[in-house]
C-alpha cells in the first residue's frame, strides 16, 4: 500500500524543520541518504541530481561517496519552490 503523498511531504517537512533546528555543529555535509530521507527521494534520484549539476556535492572516494553541503539542499528547495510558485 502506497503512503498519501500529502502525508509523506508532511512528514518529510516535520523531519526538515527539526534538523534545520538543531544547533550548528559538525552536520554541515549530509550524506546522499540523508538528503534522500529529507527530500523525499530515492538515492538514486539524488545521485542523478548530482551528475545532473541540480546538486553541488563533494567526492570523499574514489568509490564515488559524496558528501552534500546543507547550503546546496537549500539551495535546491529554493529553486524548486520558485519553480512551482512561477507554474501556478
Amino acid at each position: 500500500m502506497k503512503p498519501n503523498t500529502g502525508t509523506v511531504m508532511a512528514r518529510n517537512a516535520e523531519s526538515w524543520g527539526r534538523f534545520l533546528r538543531q544547533p550548528r555543529s559538525n552536520r554541515q555535509l549530509l550524506t546522499v541518504a540523508e538528503v534522500a530521507g529529507y527530500l523525499t527521494l530515492s538515492k538514486r534520484t539524488v545521485y542523478r541530481l548530482i551528475d545532473e549539476g541540480e546538486l553541488q556535492a563533494i567526492k570523499v572516494t574514489e568509490g564515488g561517496h559524496y558528501r552534500v553541503p546543507l547550503s546546496s539542499v537549500a539551495q535546491f528547495l529554493t529553486r524548486r519552490s520558485t519553480q512551482v510558485e512561477k507554474a501556478s
